[in-house]
């Protein structure tokens, strides 16, 4: 089984990756590991300021054919970082009709040992591209033909969405956080608190807030 978790970055997904580990026993690798590796071994011209672009144009090609390599050995694996392409897909898309056979099963059964996760910014994992209707135009049935190639997404049928909470989203985790850790505060302090605390540590997410409750603890602790 082959788990990609990508998103945006301090949306859980190196916690979720880590008890995945813990629950399956399966190997873990950390693109943003991978990368610190490459640059301070001197392997690359990269360093931790390149841009997020430049970096994934670099590593995605390696991490790519590590999915092929554990592919084709029959061998678990759970990837998880910010480098993964919007369009990963397109590197697998030739094989995209033997995916929805694996998944639902053809002629032959569907084996018992395997379980595919997908992740992507997409609705559809397959793209869809304004130059598709000019290669379509000589299809006598092109609706069949674009619904054939749309109907992998179909096939997942659990989607799981790591994004970046709003605004009062992150105000949500921030009360019941500071509620769970008996912080007395007024509310209206507390978000303002944490407002500011979001604009210079990295913008909302759960770990912004989880930050912003042990700096308030540390006060406490300290006073």
């Amino acid at each position: 089984m082959i788990l990609l978790i990508a998103g945006a970055s301090h949306t859980g997904k190196t916690t979720l990756a880590q008890r995945l580990l813990e629950k399956y026993q399966y190997p873990y690798l950390s693109i943003d590991h991978l990368k610190m590796g490459l640059i301070r071994s001197g392997n690359t011209h990269l360093t931790p300021v390149s841009g997020d672009q430049t970096l994934t144009d670099y590593l995605w090609p390696i991490v790519r054919e590590i999915i092929k390599t554990a592919i084709e050995n029959n061998q678990n694996l759970i990837i998880e970082g910010c480098y993964i392409p919007f369009n990963w897909t397109e590197d697998f898309e030739t094989e995209y009709k033997y995916l929805k056979a694996v998944i639902e099963g053809g002629l032959e059964k569907k084996p018992d040992n395997i379980l595919i996760y997908a992740t992507s910014n997409r609705r559809h994992l397959i793209r869809e591209k304004f130059s598709d209707k000019a290669e379509l135009s000589d299809d006598l049935h092109n609706n069949d033909t674009v619904q054939e190639k749309l109907s992998l997404a179909a096939r997942f049928g659990v989607q799981i969405y790591f994004g970046a909470p709003d605004k009062k989203e992150f105000q949500t985790i921030v009360a019941s956080l500071a509620d769970r850790h008996g912080i007395c505060m007024e509310q209206e302090t507390l978000l303002q608190k944490a407002n500011q605390w979001e604009i210079s540590h990295g913008g909302r997410s759960g770990r912004t807030a989880q930050q912003f409750i042990d700096d308030l603890l540390g006060k406490e602790e300290r006073t």
